[in-house]
């Protein structure tokens, strides 16, 4: 029937979504309509008079078309939003490996240069070293270690050769196991082992660790978000297939990217 094909066609005309689904739509509505017409004629309608009243009752041109109009509408919004929330998952990622680089760098466990250079690279120089320059240092960083320990090179004991500061117990020094060790070389060819004592309460490890699982988490949650929008848009455009499904989820953007260019030597040599 000539006039409700034309019908379906006007409805359609400027309804924008996946080329497969709309032509699955178009054959509910069509079928729709010519059972109706088939329903109307056994009750003595003419075919004209039933192909009228079929198209009335399923409403007008416009108002199905606007219908329509909006279920693509909202399944574009939605894969708008995909990508936009993958976007910023990926940039609330990259901020925090940045902040997670910086505070790992202030937090992590380690010696401070400034002590490092009253005692080892003293050492090192066969300097010698200030009692009151480290013992300053140590005040300086009470919260993180509480003292450094010399051994000589042939001192093979638990007893250090020299304390600082010089009044803290040696028993806790042989017992301690919070410490952290340098071996510095004299030019002379002397080697010291020197035990920094550290407090594990004047360091925060739960920052840098948190920010390392929100990078994580943050990034997988781009990763597949992004590649479920990838799917959408393919299908959208009707051209999907499960290579391309592969491809989004393993290779993410590059597989997008591939996907593009694909598409577009398809649509060359379509037009060639």
């Amino acid at each position: 029937m000539k006039r409700i094909e034309t019908y379906i066609k006007s409805v359609y005309k400027n309804v924008q979504g996946n080329q497969n689904e709309i032509e699955d739509l178009k054959q509910d509505m069509r079928s729709h309509l010519l059972q109706t017409v088939e329903d109307l004629k056994n009750e003595g309608k003419t075919e004209e008079e039933s192909i009228e009243i079929a198209i009335s009752r399923f409403g007008e041109r416009g108002q199905v078309e606007n219908e329509l109009s909006k279920v693509f509408k909202v399944q574009r919004k939605f894969a708008k939003t995909l990508l936009i929330i993958s976007i910023v998952s990926l940039l609330l990622s990259a901020i925090c490996y940045i902040s997670y680089g910086i505070t790992d760098d202030m937090f992590r466990l380690k010696i401070p240069d400034s002590l490092r250079t009253a005692v080892d690279y003293k050492l090192e120089a066969g300097k010698i070293i200030s009692n009151e320059e480290v013992t300053q240092l140590l005040t300086k960083y009470k919260k993180q270690f509480r003292y450094v320990a010399l051994y000589k090179q042939d001192n093979y004991s638990e007893t250090p050769n020299i304390l600082y500061p010089s009044n803290f117990s040696v028993e806790k020094v042989e017992n301690d196991e919070c410490t952290l060790t340098k071996y510095p070389t004299s030019f002379e060819g002397i080697v010291w082992k020197v035990k920094y004592g550290f407090d594990y309460n004047g360091f925060n490890f739960s920052i840098p660790i948190y920010l390392h699982y929100a990078v994580e988490i943050l990034f997988v949650a781009y990763w597949l978000l992004f590649a479920i929008w990838c799917v959408i848009n393919a299908h959208y455009k009707n051209n999907l297939s499960l290579v391309w499904i592969i491809l989004f989820f393993t290779l993410n953007v590059v597989g997008y990217m591939i996907y593009v260019l694909d598409s577009m030597k398809s649509l060359r040599l379509k037009h060639a």
